[in-house]
């Protein structure tokens, strides 16, 4: 499966494990993760930024280390 998958790839570049995470938690981000919030609040602008911190700032440090920063 795709374990096996990631394994193969780590083990040819033990280096690029932290991108491999990155990758696969920015790869299981989607509606389902943000629904919740949206079901909870009808807030716009920066409230609704505010409410969105606890999904979207993992996620920016995830694209981070993407892009090497």
């Amino acid at each position: 499966g795709q374990v096996k998958e990631v394994r193969d790839v780590l083990a040819v570049c033990p280096d690029a494990a932290d991108l491999v995470s990155a990758m696969l938690a920015l790869g299981w981000c989607g509606v389902p993760v943000v629904n919740p919030i949206f079901a909870r609040t009808d807030a716009i602008g920066t409230v609704m930024r505010r409410k969105l911190e606890p999904v979207s700032k993992p996620m920016l440090e995830q694209m981070a280390v993407l892009m090497g920063k």
